[in-house]
């Protein structure tokens, strides 16, 4: 059903079910994700993915905000699209395809190595997958990619895993798990992940970044 993403799925996908979402405590456990939709994805179709992430995050003990900037007049309708990110602030920019690493990657992230802030996704594997009329899985699949790639600035460099979102493999078995909700972050993982954001809240300055974490 999926041929053409099958051959060139190199991303995760495990099975680790968890016993429910833990409750975010408070607002040391939000942050915001600026999504600039260059790549011209539908806009329900994006928010289909971003709840599908939502929910990835809440299971976490997380709290994902989400400020979509789109390409025309950004300062007039979203002037925050139009400042530099803050505390807790993370970027997400869609665009068409990698420059540099390939028709099969998904993403990247640039990292330093306790993080990052800025995080790409190639949407041409997404489109793919709309012509060929499977618009679910693929608005899921997207979702769940923004959300490894998030991980990742939250966690840092060298942080895939054997089991769950942040494996560095995806395969068929995988988007089968995407599809029935059943792909999480680990109870490890999760713990980092909100001492980040809490460390990311009471700080005023950004990390340097580099490029790291291809996928």
């Amino acid at each position: 059903m999926l041929p053409n993403l099958r051959a060139g799925l190199i991303f995760l996908l495990g099975c680790t079910v968890f016993a429910g979402p833990q409750e975010v405590a408070d607002h040391g456990q939000k942050f915001t994700v600026f999504v600039y939709n260059d790549a011209g994805a539908p806009a329900q179709w994006l928010s289909a993915a971003e709840q599908d992430a939502s929910a990835v995050f809440a299971e976490a003990g997380l709290q994902a905000a989400w400020v979509n900037c789109m390409p025309v007049k950004r300062a007039m309708t979203s002037p925050e699209c139009g400042q530099p990110p803050g505390p807790a602030q993370l970027v997400v920019r869609l665009v068409q395809r990698s420059l540099t690493l390939g028709d099969k990657a998904l993403g990247v992230a640039f990292l330093s190595n306790d993080g990052g802030t800025f995080a790409d996704v190639f949407f041409d594997p997404f489109r793919r997958l709309r012509a060929e009329g499977t618009r679910e899985i693929s608005a899921s699949l997207l979702g769940h990619v923004m959300t490894h790639d998030i991980g990742h600035l939250l966690l840092g460099s060298n942080r895939h895993s054997r089991l769950g979102i942040m494996q560095a493999r995806w395969h068929s078995d995988q988007l089968r798990s995407i599809a029935v909700g059943g792909l999480w972050f680990t109870p490890e993982q999760a713990a980092q992940m909100r001492a980040r954001v809490s460390s990311l809240r009471k700080s005023d300055s950004r990390p340097a970044m580099v490029a790291d974490a291809r996928h």
